[in-house]
């Protein structure tokens, strides 16, 4: 989901893709960015890429 995520696709297409409802793809980002302790979805971007995980 993040690497969608970097490669700019939004939350409906991410749905599509992984054959998730555009609730639980908002649940699972909202999860990532409050469970690092990052404000938005760039950041969280950001920190996939520097930590390895994209």
């Amino acid at each position: 989901m993040l690497r969608l995520l970097a490669e700019g696709w939004d939350t409906e297409e991410i749905g599509k893709k992984l054959c998730y409802s555009e609730r639980t793809v908002k649940n699972v980002i909202h999860a990532m960015t409050s469970r690092l302790n990052l404000r938005n979805r760039p950041q969280l971007v950001a920190h996939g890429v520097r930590t390895g995980v994209i």
